[in-house]
């Protein structure tokens, strides 16, 4: 059998890997994976802590915004001659009471006082 040059580098054996180098790419295998595992983790964890603060966040602030609006009370009193009535404003928050305005009264639904008279009855007894 004449062989060529080029058929007996192509049927010559391969050299192969010692154990050692296997183990070796094994273990460099391993050892990325596993510090690419972790890196992953901790940004995973860190994006998603983030992300669930910020909702929370914008969940609060939209109840705080709705607490607000209501955080006062209107009080309207009638005056003397029941056809104007005082318009009172309770900030719960301070507890201050502050002024409003003075506008006409909604009829039926105010009826006039007399002076002396008090709307208030200790005991529940009229007197």
């Amino acid at each position: 059998m004449n062989s060529t040059p080029e058929q007996t580098a192509q049927d010559a054996p391969r050299p192969r890997r010692s154990e050692h180098q296997v183990h070796e790419a094994r273990v460099k295998f391993w050892r990325v994976t596993i510090v690419t595992s972790f890196f992953a983790i901790l940004i995973g964890g860190s994006l998603v802590a983030g992300a669930v603060t910020m909702i929370g966040n914008s969940q609060s602030q939209s109840r705080e915004a709705l607490a607000a609006k209501y955080k006062t009370a209107k009080i309207s009193r009638p005056m003397l001659d029941g056809v104007f009535c005082r318009n009172l404003t309770l900030d719960n928050q301070t507890g201050l009471m502050v002024e409003d305005k003075v506008e006409r009264c909604e009829l039926g639904k105010v009826q006039p006082t007399r002076p002396g008279q008090t709307q208030f009855v200790w005991g529940g007894r009229a007197q």
